[in-house]
């Protein structure tokens, strides 16, 4: 009869060990569900915050693009304005040509002239 009863002791006390880590491994398991939810907590604010960094950066690269769009738009207008300024190089070089014509034409006549009025001088 005392063994039996030591037996019964021997069982409800390792029930009681048995219930006891039971309940240490579900307070480790409540205390690693609580790590668990505030890294969640914490992802969700990193997502929140990649969030902004991409609409920021989309706003960026709008800007870049319209940038782009406008420095195209000014090389489209600077290759006009080159090709006008070498129109008008081409017609200052007529001009030149013509005007270097006419000073030689000129100085044949104050040559001539100067031919003639030697001549009347000389009568």
């Amino acid at each position: 009869m005392l063994c039996c009863l030591t037996q019964g002791c021997m069982s409800l006390v390792e029930g009681f060990s048995h219930e006891s880590r039971q309940r240490k491994m579900v307070a480790k398991v409540d205390e690693l569900v609580d790590k668990v939810d505030e890294l969640v907590a914490k992802v969700d604010e990193l997502v929140a915050k990649v969030d902004e960094l991409v609409a920021k950066v989309d706003k960026l690269v709008a800007k870049v693009d319209e940038l782009v769009a406008k420095v195209d738009e000014l090389v489209a207008k600077m290759d006009e304005l080159v090709a006008k300024v070498d129109e008008l190089v081409a017609k200052v070089d007529e001009l030149v040509a013509k005007m270097d014509e006419l000073v030689a034409k000129v100085d044949e006549l104050v040559a001539k002239v100067d031919e003639l009025v030697a001549e009347v001088t000389s009568w």
